[in-house]
């Protein structure tokens, strides 16, 4: 209901035929398929479907309330601790995710011993997510570097409750 209907643009442009491999089942964006097809379009539907669902799936989690990932650093030897342990490859790649999140979760103990900053630095022109801190106390160094990045909410709760972040 965001943008316009694809099925206009590919009418216009004048394909004689389009492929459907997955039919849109919101009530707003379908019958795309049908448009074409009174347009002379020739329409072929559910072509590789299961794949075409396949690629959906995070795009259908979005529309339905959100989804969340989580990402955890692991050396070798499969210790998680503090420090750098990923190369600048793998931190740019980190940092694209954050520039699209809304938020991001981080325990209390891990903000008093790493110190992050959490943002998006890497990535030009990006917005950095807000910062939902899980921990039992709610005292922290306001000097640690996640408190001082610019236009972000920090928040700290004792109790997970994400189901308002959207």
């Amino acid at each position: 209901g965001k943008t316009p209907p694809c099925a206009n643009l590919l009418k216009e442009l004048g394909f004689s035929e389009v492929i459907i491999g997955s039919r849109d089942e919101n009530k707003i964006a379908s019958g795309g398929g049908n448009l074409l097809q009174s347009a002379g379009v020739r329409v072929k539907f559910g072509i590789l479907k299961e794949r075409c669902d396949k690629l959906l799936e995070p795009f259908l989690a979005y529309q339905n309330g959100g989804f969340s990932f989580l990402k955890i650093a692991i050396s070798k030897n499969g210790v998680a601790s503090g420090g750098i342990i990923t190369n600048e490859l793998s931190r740019t790649h980190v940092h694209k995710l954050r520039s699209v999140i809304d938020a991001l979760v981080i325990g209390g103990n891990t903000v008093r011993t790493d110190r992050p900053k959490l943002d998006s630095r890497l990535v030009s022109g990006s917005k950095n997510p807000d910062i939902i801190i899980y921990s039992r106390s709610d005292k922290f160094d306001e000097t640690i570097p996640l408190f001082s990045v610019p236009d972000r909410k920090v928040s700290v709760q004792k109790e997970l409750d994400l189901k308002g972040l959207s």
